[in-house]
């Protein structure tokens, strides 16, 4: 993990012990998430175009026993399409963050 990834993950871990209770700051707390997912999905999609352009090599991999041996540019591109897939979750996730945001939205006025 890069360090700034690491940094980010220990701030989110230490937030989880000063849960907002609140609902000033839940609603507060709902629209942060928002942003955050906005940015974890932007920077797993830039991730998933870099996974896709990785391959240096030409030797082909082998996974398991039974399977018959891939080349990289495969390997990478399967690869991508599984961060992607991470990716449109977070979207999902994002769309219903903004739903509780909205729902929290017309709790708090």
């Amino acid at each position: 993990m890069t360090p700034q990834l690491q940094a980010a993950t220990a701030r989110i871990t230490q937030e989880v012990s000063a849960m907002p209770t609140g609902m000033d700051g839940v609603h507060r707390t709902v629209a942060d998430l928002d942003d955050l997912l906005g940015v974890l999905s932007s920077f797993t999609r830039l991730l998933s175009a870099a996974v896709e352009h990785l391959p240096d090599s030409t030797d082909v991999l082998s996974f398991d026993q039974v399977g018959e041996p891939i080349p990289p540019d495969v390997a990478c591109n399967n690869a991508a399409i599984h961060v992607q897939a991470a990716a449109a979750g977070i979207d999902q996730a994002q769309t219903a963050i903004r739903a509780a945001h909205h729902i929290t939205g017309r709790l708090h006025n």
